[in-house]
């Protein structure tokens, strides 16, 4: 969020002890731990299945590979259209 400057610092938003990367904000963070394990909790007991909280880490990779894809297309739509004017 501090590289788009959205924020003046590059520490997490909600510990604010840590530097806030993405892997950090969506998985490394303890105050994200609670909704992970509440997440993890919720899916177990509706699956029947026994995931541990790594699934969130698989979960956060998955959602910076489809944001980057995303952007990047995003990007290639706009500067051809931009350019096209």
């Amino acid at each position: 969020m501090a590289k788009l400057k959205l924020r003046d610092s590059d520490l997490c938003w909600r510990c604010h002890r840590s530097k806030g990367t993405l892997s950090h904000m969506l998985y490394d963070c303890y105050l994200t731990q609670n909704l992970w394990t509440t997440i993890i909790g919720f899916v177990n007991k509706v699956l029947g299945t026994k995931f541990v909280i790594y699934l969130s880490i698989y979960l956060s990779i998955y959602l910076s590979i489809y944001l980057s894809i995303y952007l990047s297309i995003y990007l290639s739509i706009y500067l051809s259209i931009y350019l096209s004017i």
